[in-house]
């Protein structure tokens, strides 16, 4: 990929800037029509064209080819937009007309008569801008007001340090007449471009019209003034506080200019063919590339249909470019081509729709990793069809080609029987989807589009690059980053265990067995850690839990043959809390998503049952020993046996603290009238383990709490606030 970015700036096109929309054409066919002998009377030529539709560059290239002509004219450019207070304009006017007619005579060509006529001219056109800035007779004969004289009377003072220091008392027709005499016999005609009108306010606009109005029958002089009619007509309207200020402007307009050329709008195609080539020589993307095919094809489709609406002038195209310039080499390696160009396209025609993009995946974000539920998916989607309206219609197929862009768009049934959009539909094969390809709808890699970076609550995707390469070489470096993934948390409190397998979720299936293999190990011997972690202790790790738990079925649904690993999974894994979750999800109709018959869950729940049994103790040191003896115990085949051994081990007093003292053990009272609860009820565990002893023992627990270890203290910390929330919940109930 090229690093020549070449931003224009949002300049005009120079002379030798290469020419995609034929403004050298034309450029070519005014300078013929400005170097007409029948324009000897003055001319006033308006170049009027919408903003950024290249009359700068029409004028820029006009000039190139007047000074390439075997007879150059005396040019002056003349820039309004750049004077910096609007009662110096008419001052600066003729400085400007004062320097070009100096280096006209400068010029070695220019001898004898022709130079003695320059000079002539120079000095008379001097005396005259003295009197128009001093007396305001010239201006009170065109009935209009000048006002500040005496500012531009002290300015020129300044600026044409050769004027008498008085001003002349020859009347202002016999200067005109003389001067008009002078500019008939020059041999050249003096061309004087007037640029960026549209970009002065009212009050300065009419300074330049007047200025016209008063010099612009001077002979041999051809005034281009470029211009966009719409704004130029609204800006005279409101400078003469006119009741039509339409009809108002195209009349004083029409005054002024007397013949018009119109910058042809470029072809639509002729703006995305130079568009596309741009594209493709700042992303190093060829249109033919064998490996990247339907990146070219669907950025040509992005060019055609979004640029075919939103690139209507040559402004357009520069602009968007500059912005997919700016942010590419910090986003290169992050985003998809076509998805970065749409979303910039939309951005410089559609900003609300780019704001509702930007919010929209932010929600989505959220959602897809579980971290918040959709409670306006219907609002976002009604939002989404006012703002699409006019560019992609539901119906039609542009409004698909938008949801292959924008995931979670979907139509469901109302209760009336009607059939309405709404959004915000986890889709995981098309996240998966849009994860792979690093597009713009996917809660991994959205953030680079719109802030050159993930948002916290994310991993690199350097990062994730690296983890996937650990995985194909089965590197323990893996297991190391798991265990660190399973402490390090974003500022939000978010463990990254979860939102590394979130983001390796899109890869399982270019795995083959053996990494498929690897990384089913690792997720079987390193979730507990994460669970225990999380920074809500009450949910346990759920986060954790299904982000594990979804990459672990994609990595067992690839092929049958990897459903046989199961059973080592509950013989072997290490993390007893996660085969719990797992296995109690197989248990309740979690086997039709792997297609598992209930004769391999069957056994698979005694594999596991007998596995809680044979690990003794370490049972009692998992995140969920609760949830992990409830599930071995519907999984058994032989409940009474296992009770029996269950109780053998709740003799030691640790094991039944690290049992009922577990934040997973306490329950949920929500009262819309009161504060939550977390109660803590004992006949659960007198139920669960057949011992009518279990109250007596945890009250005698309790009463000699300093007995026991510092290490089992905080679980009968979370015992006492379960039973005191219990009280409580019961005296809530009562009142």
């Amino acid at each position: 990929m090229t690093d020549n970015l070449d931003f224009s700036g949002d300049r005009p096109l120079r002379p030798d800037d290469p020419d995609y929309l034929g403004v050298n054409a034309l450029a070519v066919r005014l300078a013929t029509i400005l170097r007409d002998k029948s324009l000897k009377d003055g001319f006033v030529i308006g170049v009027e064209g919408q903003w950024g539709s290249g009359k700068s560059s029409l004028i820029n290239k006009t000039i190139s080819q007047l000074n390439d002509s075997s007879k150059t004219p005396v040019i002056v450019e003349f820039n309004p937009w750049l004077v910096g207070d609007k009662r110096d304009l008419i001052a600066e006017f003729f400085v400007s007309l004062d320097e070009a007619l100096a280096k006209y005579s400068a010029r070695s060509e220019i001898k004898g008569k022709a130079k003695l006529a320059a000079q002539t001219a120079k000095e008379g056109l001097q005396k005259y801008a003295k009197h128009i800035a001093t007396g305001a007779k010239l201006l009170s004969a065109a009935s209009l007001v000048l006002p500040q004289l005496k500012t531009i009377a002290d300015i020129l003072e300044k600026v044409l340090p050769d004027l008498d220091d008085a001003v002349t008392s020859q009347p202002l027709h016999e200067q005109k007449a003389e001067i008009e005499a002078v500019l008939r016999d020059f041999s050249d005609p003096i061309i004087v471009f007037v640029d960026d009108t549209e970009r002065l306010d009212p009050a300065e606009v009419m300074e330049i019209l007047r200025l016209l109005r008063a010099v612009g029958d001077l002979p041999n002089i051809i005034y281009v003034v470029c211009y966009d009619r719409r704004a130029l007509v609204r800006n005279i309207g409101l400078a003469l506080r006119a009741k039509n200020e339409e009809e108002a402007g195209e009349a004083y307009l029409e005054k002024i200019v007397q013949a018009t050329l119109t910058i042809p709008r470029p072809e639509d195609f002729a703006l995305r063919r130079w568009f596309l080539r741009e594209v493709f020589a700042f992303s190093g993307l060829s249109a033919d590339d064998p490996l990247l095919p339907d990146v070219a094809s669907r950025l040509k489709a992005v060019i055609d249909m979004e640029g075919g609406k939103f690139l209507s002038t040559p402004r357009d195209v520069v602009r968007t470019l500059n912005s997919l310039k700016l942010v590419w080499p910090a986003v290169r390696d992050f985003v998809d081509l076509p998805d970065l160009v749409w979303l910039h396209l939309i951005k410089l025609k559609r900003p609300m729709l780019y704001a509702w993009v930007e919010n929209y995946m932010n929600g989505f974000a959220e959602v897809a990793r579980k971290t918040a539920s959709a409670s306006d998916a219907d609002k976002q989607a009604s939002e989404l069809l006012e703002l699409v309206k006019a560019d992609y219609e539901p119906e039609s197929i542009n409004f698909y080609r938008f949801k292959e862009i924008i995931p979670g768009l979907t139509r469901s049934n109302t209760d009336d029987g009607e059939r309405k959009w709404t959004s915000f539909r986890i889709d995981q094969s098309e996240i998966d989807k849009h994860t792979k390809a690093r597009r713009l709808g996917s809660p991994h890699y959205y953030r680079y589009y719109f802030a050159l970076g993930q948002n916290s609550g994310f991993l690199e995707a350097g990062e994730i690059d690296v983890a996937l390469n650990e995985i194909r070489i089965r590197s323990e470096d893996f297991n190391k980053r798991v265990e660190r993934s399973a402490e390090n948390r974003f500022s939000d409190g978010e463990l990254h265990f979860s939102v590394l397998f979130d983001s390796l979720r899109s890869s399982v299936a270019e795995l083959n067995d053996s990494q498929a293999r690897f990384l089913f190990d690792v997720i079987a011997d390193k979730t507990d850690a994460a669970i225990q972690n999380s920074p809500d202790p009450y949910h346990n790790g759920i986060r954790s839990v299904w982000a594990a738990r979804a990459v672990l079925k994609d990595i067992v649904a690839q092929s049958e043959s990897r459903r046989t690993w199961l059973i080592d999974f509950f013989r072997k894994g290490q993390s007893f809390s996660f085969l719990s979750f797992v296995m109690r999800e197989l248990k309740n109709d979690g086997r039709y998503d792997l297609n598992l018959e209930e004769k391999f869950v069957v056994e698979l729940g005694n594999v596991f049952s007998e596995r809680v049994v044979e690990a003794g103790d370490v049972i009692f040191e998992t995140p969920t020993p609760d949830l992990v003896i409830l599930v071995a115990l519907r999984c058994t085949k032989e409940p009474d046996q296992f009770r029996a051994r269950l109780n053998k081990l709740l003799e030691k007093d640790e094991n039944l603290i690290l049992l009922i003292g577990s934040e997973n053990a306490r329950g949920a009272h929500i009262s819309s009238s009161g504060p939550s609860r977390r109660p803590l009820d004992l006949d659960v565990f007198t139920k669960l383990t057949g011992n009518d002893g279990i109250v007596d023992r945890i009250s005698a627990i309790i009463k000699n709490r300093e007995n026991y270890s510092q290490n089992i203290q905080l679980a009968i910390d979370t015992i006492i606030a379960g039973l005191e929330d219990a009280k409580r919940v019961k005296s809530d109930n009562l009142d």
